[in-house]
């Protein structure tokens, strides 16, 4: 009976041992992450990633593009150290899911100037790196000013019934990304605000301003503030008011000799804006709102004394946003209608809704603007009774 029974005693080890060899051989392969790994894992870059940030950036965002199967339930992680050393700053983790990839720096704020390196690894596979610069140039605003249009010469003061102007300012020692604030105020009470980020360390850009209904600022002081990166600030202040007049000399005893006979100077109307022009230039249908069927708009102006070949040049914006650019030579008589115009394309003739603005200018020195608004699509409610 001893005998026997040692014998099915060894026949149940051996059983034991060869289930237990099958159970291994089917178990899925494991890393020391505990996640289950492709044969090869994803590769990842980043796209147009910064390679200088502002020395007032708290953070950096990154765009990966994964190629590859990423494994599920497996986020990888970033680690942020210095360009110099492996020395950990900060870390965190991420999955494709979490694009775009969000580094903030070590307690959400500023790093010092410097060389800084961004890893990326999943399961101790390094996917990718990137190193960029905290910049340590302070911002500076170089010039601030009044304008007519973007290219137009600096003012101190605009003819009444204006409807839109531009703020031109030049800068520098920002970087890609930093935020601009800019507002216009008369008598304390907020006439426009724009909030927009720089796609250049340096250079020289302008907002527009103007009055959602187009209607023209009121006479008056005005006054404008830059804001750059929260670190530089500018001021400009301007006013809207008639021309003076300029005293006449007193009488002398002796006339002055007769001057030479020099042109007359281009004299134009306020700009307007219309659905046409009649045969004879005239504006047709003008008005400051069209219905958002509008398939073309012209702005145009009545001016004398001008002279052959007379140079002139317009810019449409629509939204502060440039839209179009056009120039052309006065062929006419020394009176007439100047004028551009604006349409659709066969593929989507209506124009596009929003606020308009328009500067015309004539012979380099006539800078006449209007303001009108194309309406967006009414929708029609489905609700029913």
């Amino acid at each position: 009976m001893g005998t026997k029974h040692k014998k099915h005693s060894l026949t149940y080890c051996y059983f034991v041992l060869i289930l237990i060899g099958l159970l291994a051989r089917c178990a899925p392969a494991s890393n020391s992450g505990g996640t289950a790994l492709p044969s090869s894992p994803p590769t990842v870059e980043f796209i147009q990633a910064p390679e200088l940030l502002c020395r007032s950036a708290t953070q950096i965002r990154l765009t990966p593009r994964i190629v590859g199967t990423w494994p599920s339930n497996a986020p990888a992680t970033w680690v942020l150290t210095s360009a110099r050393d492996d020395t950990i700053l900060t870390q965190g983790t991420f999955s494709p899911e979490m694009t775009p990839l969000f580094a903030g720096f070590p307690g959400g704020k500023t790093l010092s100037p410097g060389d800084y390196r961004l890893t990326l690894a999943l399961n101790e596979t390094t996917l990718a790196q990137h190193t960029f610069s905290i910049s340590a140039a302070a911002p500076a605003i170089d010039r601030f000013e009044l304008t007519l249009s973007p290219t137009g010469q600096a003012l101190s003061r605009l003819e009444p019934g204006t409807q839109h102007l531009y703020l031109r300012y030049t800068y520098q020692g920002a970087c890609a990304g930093a935020p601009v604030w800019v507002t216009v105020k008369h008598k304390e009470q907020l006439v426009c605000a724009v909030n927009a980020t720089l796609d250049e360390a340096s250079g020289t850009r302008s907002v527009s301003c103007y009055r959602q209904d187009g209607a023209p600022f009121e006479n008056g002081d005005y006054h404008a503030e830059l804001s750059l990166m929260g670190e530089a600030f500018a001021e400009l202040a301007f006013e809207i008011s008639e021309t003076p007049v300029t005293p006449t000399s007193p009488p002398t005893a002796t006339p002055p000799p007769l001057p030479t006979p020099t042109p007359l100077p281009t004299r134009c109307e306020p700009l307007f804006a219309a659905a046409g022009l009649t045969a004879d230039g005239a504006p047709f249908l003008p008005k400051n709102t069209f219905e958002w069927y509008s398939q073309a708009i012209y702005v145009g102006s009545h001016c004398e004394h001008l002279a052959p070949r007379t140079q002139w040049t317009a810019q449409w914006y629509r939204n502060g946003e440039l839209g179009r650019a056009s120039q052309g030579t006065w062929e006419g008589n020394t009176a007439g209608v100047v004028w551009d115009s604006i349409t659709g394309i066969p593929e989507a003739p209506f124009l596009l809704p929003g606020t308009y603005t328009v500067t015309l200018t004539i012979a380099n020195t006539q800078e006449l603007t209007t303001t009108f608004r194309i309406l967006y699509y009414p929708v029609q409610s489905t609700a029913t009774p």
